[in-house]
């Protein structure tokens, strides 16, 4: 825009040389007229002026034939900068329609990893099962969320990536993240471990999906270039400013170290930190840019500081503030039965010690932190009484054993519960764990496994899975609808058949466009969840002909059901004549919420008075 202002302006300044020009000569012709009519004598003067005027109409003719060379070539230059900007324009849409077709066919299969995981969540596993699935589960949620990097760069570059603003729960975040990694930090023996300042809120209102991007990046990176030691997440208030709250994220390695000159740069895309270490790990330089943009976006700033052969710190804060949310039984404050409870901590990783220490004081128990075996010895000696010890697997040498035994020499598994903190491949012999120890809890740390953990020892739950009775009709019942699924792929079908079977709708099924319009016509549906890309017809025209060819007693809600999931997809479904949106992979939230909200529900009968169930949560 300024460079075609700026081409009107020098084709205005040549008019004005030329009207210049004109000016000068007729003004000097009228001159040399009225001279001569005032007298016929001659002057020097007189014979002089034509000279003048040769001379400036010269100069003004050289000038404007320089300025329209100088004018021809700018034209030029703005009439490639057109081609350069078309042809940019051009790449900018195939990018888009190259990511869109690749979005599509990857969310496709992930709608299945992610659906099937979910529905295998919903079967009865032990524990042990229960954390397999969780893990593939989170492991294709993650997938999902690399894949949306690609997108997010891309909508970066576009000026259109958007932040919500929600409730969630900021340490069920992170440690969703570290259940995540974990896996890769046993590769390596590395621990992971978080802690969160008390005085932050249980529930913050952000976009919880990109603080987990942000996370899930810079804690990858640090299992990625640490071979050793651990990696720790520290959350703290940095600044207050009315209900607004700025909180601090730290994120320790003990990896080798950035070198100084290269802490600012590692921030730029495509930028790595050191070439030789990174050519020993996948990697696009995508993510510390993304991250960056992120952090930006939700009010906050990312820097990084480094020892070489000592390790990294990362900092980024962001803007929030306090929101409200369901609690969970681990979340409630003060609870009976943990509270009075004397609690011995042993553990030398200042991260997990402070993290369990909050916890339990949070339940009301009195807690006592120990860093060695030696200290806790020192503290059981004396007579201090003790309900439970937490004891970490990871004190030196045979520390765990040899404390477990000292304190089995004293007090039974009923007098002084122990409890040992441990990664999966713990080095300790099983045989010995099991004679010593009343429980194994598993790395990395969470709150509701410390939880079930305690309340196991103290007898007051099993740490087998119990699923609660319904309290209310299922939204099938309280909301009968027929409905019909328009879905090519069969393992979506599976999914999305099995997700409305669980809220008691039976579903019939069309496998393009012209079977849905087939079925419409033999049998009236309420709803129609459509996918967009089938084939013969595909969603979107299946759509026009039903609002067009349709009466209005028969028309159907229909909500799109498809991978499509590029910035314009939603848009292109409501004006081909849909009524909503959903974006594989599908929730059953999403499904729920849609069908709430474009379908009348019945008045739900208020539940009897049942009996409260015990339930436990991961």
């Amino acid at each position: 825009m300024r460079a075609i202002t700026n081409l009107h302006l020098m084709q205005f300044i040549d008019s004005l040389l030329l009207l210049s020009l004109l000016v000068v000569v007729g003004l000097l012709i009228g001159f040399m007229e009225a001279n001569h009519t005032i007298t016929s004598i001659h002057t020097p003067f007189e014979e002089f002026i034509p000279w003048v005027a040769l001379a400036l109409g010269a100069l003004l003719g050289i000038s404007r034939y320089h300025f329209l060379r100088h004018l021809e070539h700018v034209t030029q230059v703005m009439e490639n900068a057109r081609t350069a900007q078309q042809m940019a324009e051009d790449a900018v849409q195939t990018k888009a329609r190259f990511l869109a077709t690749m979005s599509h066919e990857i969310r496709t299969p992930m709608n299945g990893v992610i659906g099937m995981t979910r529905l295998l969540m919903n079967t009865p596993m032990s524990k042990k099962q229960s954390e397999f699935v969780e893990s593939i589960h989170l492991s294709g949620e993650h997938l999902l969320t690399v894949i949306n990097d690609v997108l997010d760069f891309s909508k970066i570059e576009a000026g259109k990536l958007d932040i919500k603003h929600e409730a969630f729960e900021l340490r069920a975040c992170i440690e969703e993240i570290l259940n995540l990694l974990n896996a890769k930090a046993l590769e390596k023996h590395l621990e992971l471990a978080y802690a969160v300042s008390p005085s932050i809120p249980l529930f913050i209102e952000g976009d919880m999906v990109r603080l987990r991007q942000v996370l899930t990046n810079l804690v990858g990176n640090a299992i990625k270039f640490t071979d050793s030691g651990e990696i720790t997440i520290f959350v703290t208030p940095h600044a207050q400013i009315g209900d607004d709250l700025e909180l601090e994220f730290q994120i320790n390695d003990t990896g080798p170290g950035i070198p100084a000159d290269r802490l600012e740069s590692i921030f730029e895309q495509f930028s790595r930190a050191d070439e030789s270490l990174s050519r020993r790990h996948e990697g696009t330089g995508l993510g510390l840019t993304i991250s960056r943009h992120l952090v930006e976006m939700m009010g906050g700033r990312i820097w990084a500081k480094s020892t070489i052969n000592v390790g990294s710190r990362f900092h980024f804060t962001i803007r929030t503030r306090k929101a409200e949310g369901k609690l969970k039984p681990f979340l409630h404050t003060n609870i009976p039965e943990i509270m009075g409870k004397r609690l011995l901590i042993v553990e030398n990783n200042p991260a997990s010690s402070q993290a369990m220490r909050d916890f339990c004081l949070g339940w009301g128990a009195l807690v006592e932190l120990a860093s060695n075996s030696s200290d806790a010895i020192s503290r059981i000696a004396v007579g201090k009484p003790y309900d439970i010890a937490l004891i970490d697997s990871n004190l030196p040498g045979d520390s765990p054993m040899e404390l477990a035994r000292y304190i089995r020499q004293r007090f039974s598994k009923q007098e002084l519960p122990l409890i040992l903190i441990a990664p999966p491949n713990d080095r300790h012999p099983k045989e010995q764990v099991r004679e010593l120890y009343n429980l194994y809890l598993t790395k990395p740390l969470t709150r509701s496994r410390l939880y079930d953990s305690i309340m196991t020892v103290l007898g007051e739950i099993s740490l087998i899975t119990a699923r609660p009775e319904e309290s209310s009709l299922k939204l099938g019942e309280r909301l009968p609808l027929s409905i019909l699924l328009a879905e090519d792929n069969p393992i979506n079908q599976i999914v999305a058949a099995s997700i409305l079977d669980e809220m008691a709708y039976k579903t019939e099924l069309a496998e393009n466009g012209l079977q849905a319009i087939a079925a419409l016509r033999k049998k009236a549906f309420d709803v129609i969840f459509m996918d967009m890309q089938m084939p013969e017809m595909d969603g979107l025209e299946a759509t026009r002909r039903i609002r067009a060819e349709f009466p209005p007693d028969q028309q159907p809600i229909i909500i799109a059901m498809t991978a499509n999931a590029m910035e314009g997809d939603k848009q292109e479904c409501i004006k081909a004549g849909m009524n909503d949106y959903i974006s594989k992979p599908v929730l059953p939230e999403a499904v729920k919420t849609a069908l709430e909200r474009w379908c009348k529900l019945k008045p739900e009968p208020q539940p009897c008075e049942q009996p409260a169930h015990a339930t436990t949560g991961n």
